[in-house]
């Protein structure tokens, strides 16, 4: 019976033809079977900054990582593979971690979400610009970084003034 069942199944697909798709990530689908293997994309900006990102089911961009980054980075907003422009609205889990070279980093407005320790221990990290539409930041961004060092020494200043009055 098993090989009766086996048999019409197979039977069935091969009557239908192969159903191909091609998805962002580059991953094919036969017969209608799911691949969703996602893959890192490679972008050149204007700045020589090379970022790695992956597409999304909603057609925007994460960015995953960066290479040749100056002490002034700048994120971008938009970033294109095989001819087709995404929107980066996501930084991954760790994008920019460790870094030693960037000074200063500027966010698109476009960027809502950074992922767990992006730019964590970034310790020439100083200054910081644009995010105003961050909505979700994960835990340790920042952490360790001359920025994050700069903000807890105001803390303390602030406070001793605070408690001398």
């Amino acid at each position: 019976m098993f090989k009766k069942i086996a048999a019409f199944c197979l039977a069935t697909l091969l009557a239908a033809g192969p159903i191909i798709t091609s998805t962002n990530s580059g991953a094919t689908n036969y017969y209608g079977i799911s691949a969703s293997a996602a893959s890192d994309y490679s972008y050149k900006d204007n700045y020589g900054v090379t970022e790695t990102f992956t597409v999304k089911d909603d057609q925007t961009a994460t960015l995953t990582g960066f290479s040749n980054a100056k002490a002034n980075l700048v994120l971008p907003s938009t970033v294109k593979a095989n001819g087709v422009s995404y929107t980066v609205t996501e930084l991954a889990k760790s994008f920019g971690r460790r870094n030693k070279t960037v000074q200063t980093l500027t966010i698109p407005n476009t960027i809502t979400k950074m992922g767990e320790s992006c730019f964590y221990e970034a310790t020439n990290l100083s200054t910081i610009n644009g995010g105003e539409n961050l909505t979700e930041i994960g835990n340790l961004c920042f952490l360790a970084s001359a920025w994050d060092f700069d903000q807890r020494s105001e803390e303390r200043r602030v406070g001793k003034e605070c408690r001398s009055r």
